[in-house]
This record gives structure tokens, sequence and C-alpha cells, in this order.
């Protein structure tokens, strides 16, 4: 008896293959196609003389070679591997025959081509060439459009009783700050950029108070004047045209310089977001304190207009302009409410659109509620009949 120096028998071995028999009893035979010798220690096999189960011969491997973006993942064999797909940004590097995964720096992706380097993100924003800038250029510019068509219709006819009795002066001022919330549009279709960013912010803050600020005080001018011929025949005080406009100067005044410094000690600033796709969404992220503090205090003008204008719901048939406020009041709410969950849930570009579809849908219910309808009047109501109260401040305008 003979040993190999590892201790295992010296032994030849006979290798068999079984092939069909149509003459065996159970149809198949063992059929010698080749030998392993003991003393040489040689395998000798007629490859010709095996038949395969398929028509090609199976391959005879461990492991197969891994696809781009792959990695070994090793058996307990060194010979014998799994391949593990790497994460999406994650490159690959092979080291001793071996494939491994490897994390790209921050602001690089790997190519898609080998899997083998890193390259830099492309930086991707809303611009006017992609669909959602064309689309905010033409919300922007219909916006405009149409609050300069109300504005010379305005001026045209700037001597209608109607148009006299709504504080014209007021709505000249809102008039300007829905052109100038639609104006802020464009900032968010440019390249974002600390100037642009703070352009964006201070522009779209002034303009929403520009807007609420003569709402809310042409509300309680309404309350306060058909309360006042209720109860006594003196016109109540501070209802002129020159303390409203005193008024909405000193709220829009003070709030152009609360976000105007508040943003230079706390600029916003563009912020680029990986996508996952390989490129970075770049917008301005505004900071919490002064965007929030400066757009509440805007909700709130907001609220007041909206509670004064249900406190006035039953002045008399021929003056409901308090009607319309109402409506675009409690209307605009519910948008802050939706815009405000969706703004603060998102980190990506969507939050630019958000914010523009809200200043665009705030103009259109400002336009819809408290202006087309005059001009509706003006034009095609052949009787109109102002208020008595309203009247008797009018002929001062």
């Amino acid at each position: 008896v003979e040993f190999f120096d590892n201790g295992d028998g010296m032994i030849s071995y006979q290798i068999s293959n079984m092939q069909r028999d149509n003459t065996s009893a159970i149809g198949y035979k063992l059929q010698v196609v080749g030998l392993w010798d003991k003393y040489t220690q040689l395998l000798d096999v007629d490859l010709d003389a095996i038949e395969w189960p398929g028509e090609r011969r199976p391959a005879s491997n461990c492991s197969y070679p891994c696809g781009v973006g792959e990695a070994m993942e090793l058996h307990q064999k060194r010979c014998c591997w799994a391949c593990v797909r790497c994460l999406d940004y994650q490159y690959t590097t092979t080291q001793n025959g071996i494939t491994l995964c490897h994390n790209c720096p921050p602001n690089q992706w790997p190519d898609q081509e080998t899997r083998t380097t890193c390259m830099d993100m492309e930086s991707v924003h809303i611009d006017p060439t992609s669909p959602m800038g064309a689309a905010l250029v033409a919300l922007a510019t219909v916006g405009i459009g149409l609050s300069s068509l109300v504005f010379v219709l305005f001026l045209q006819n700037n001597r209608h009783p109607l148009i006299k009795a709504s504080s014209r002066e007021l709505s000249y001022c809102m008039l300007a700050g829905i052109t100038l919330s639609f104006i802020g549009l464009f900032a968010l279709v440019v390249t974002p950029t600390k100037t642009i960013c703070f352009l964006c912010e201070v522009t779209i803050v002034v303009a929403f108070t520009l807007i609420y600020t003569p709402l809310a005080i042409k509300t309680i001018r309404i309350w306060r004047i058909f309360e006042a011929g209720r109860l006594m025949t003196k016109k109540p005080r501070c209802v002129s045209c020159s303390s409203q406009m005193m008024l909405t100067a000193i709220f829009v005044a003070a709030q152009a310089v609360t976000i105007s410094v508040w943003s230079v000690k706390n600029p916003p600033k563009p912020v680029a977001i990986s996508t996952g796709s390989g490129n970075r969404e770049i917008f301005c992220n505004f900071p919490f304190g002064p965007f929030v503090t400066c757009m509440s205090l805007n909700l709130l003008l907001l609220l007041v207009s909206a509670v004064f204008a249900v406190k006035a719901r039953n002045l008399p048939d021929n003056f409901n302009e308090c009607r319309f406020i109402s409506f675009c009041t409690l209307s605009t709410i519910l948008l802050w409410v939706a815009f405000l969950t969706s703004y603060f849930t998102t980190l990506t570009v969507f939050r630019a659109l958000f914010l523009a579809l809200m200043v665009f849908s705030n103009g259109c219910i400002m336009h819809g509620g408290l202006f087309l309808p005059k001009l509706y009047a003006v034009y095609f109501v052949k009787k109109i009949d102002v208020g008595p109260a309203e009247m008797s401040s009018m002929t001062k305008s």
C-alpha cells in the first residue's frame, strides 16, 4: 500500500460517463472516458467520448467575473465569490485580483460606463430653458400682464363711483404688491447666488406685506365706518385717504427694513442637495427665523382681514365688498396651509416650485376676488349704488 506525502492513498481512478443505451434494461450504461494514473499523476480524458445532457458543454467555473459596478464577496474558499452590486454613489477598484466598492468623495459621482472613477456632480437648477422654468416664466408673464391690464383699466375709470368708493389708493398699493410678487418669480428661474436669494426673499416678503396691509386696513376701515354710522353720526378717526396711506407706508417700511437687516445678518444662500442620480439640485434656502417670522406677520395681517371681513358680512346689499374680501382671505388662508405643509417638508428644487405656485395663486385669488368683479361692474352693470357711509368718505377721496 502506498501513500502520498499528505496521507492520501495512491490509487488510480476510472472516469465514467453515464450514457443512454437502448439495449440496457435501465436504458443507460457507464462508459469509461478517462483515467487518473496514480503513478504518472496525469489525467487522460477523451472529451469526444463524453455525452453531455445539452448541446453545449457545461462550464466548469466556481465563479464568473463580476460586471460593471459589482464587487466580489468572497466565500470561504478564495477562488469562489459572489458578485454584489455596489451602491449608486460607490466606485470599484481591483486589488490583488479582488474587486471592492468604495464611496466617492462628497459632491462626486461614479462614471456610469466603468464605475472605476469618480466625477464631479452636475449642478442643476430651475432655469428658463427647462420645462419647469419655462412654465414659471409663463405664469409670471401672465400675472404681470393681468396686473398691468387691471391697473390701466382702474386708471381709465379712476373717477368712477365704484372705484372711488373701494379705496382706490389702497387698491393701487395692492396692485403694486401683486405685480411685485409676480416679478419675484423671475428670481426663482435664474442661477441661485447669494444676491439672487437675498433679492428673492426680500421681494416676496415685501410683496405680500404690500398686498395684505392695505387689505387689512381697508377691511377695518369698512367695518369702522358702518359701525360708527350705526352708533353715531360723527365719522370715526383715521379713515381718510392720507391716514390709510400713512399706515400702509409704516407697515410696509417696517417689514422691508426688518427682513433686509435680518437677511444681511443671517443671509439666505444657495444650497446643493444630491438627488441620487449624479446631479446636485441647487436652490435658495431661506433661513427659518427671518423668513418664517416675516411671513407669519403677513399671515397675521391676512387673518385680521378675514376676521373683520366676517364681522362686516351683514353690511347693506348695496355695499358687499366685504363678501369678496371674505372669499379672498379664506381662500388665501387655505392656500397658505397647503403651502406651508408642502414647503417645509421638502428639501429640493420643489421648494421653489411650491413657492412660485403659492405666489401665482395668491395673485390670481386677489385679482379674481377684488379687482375683476369691480371692473365687471364698471363695464357691464348699468346702475351701481354705493353705501351712504362710503359715499361720504368717497367725496373726499
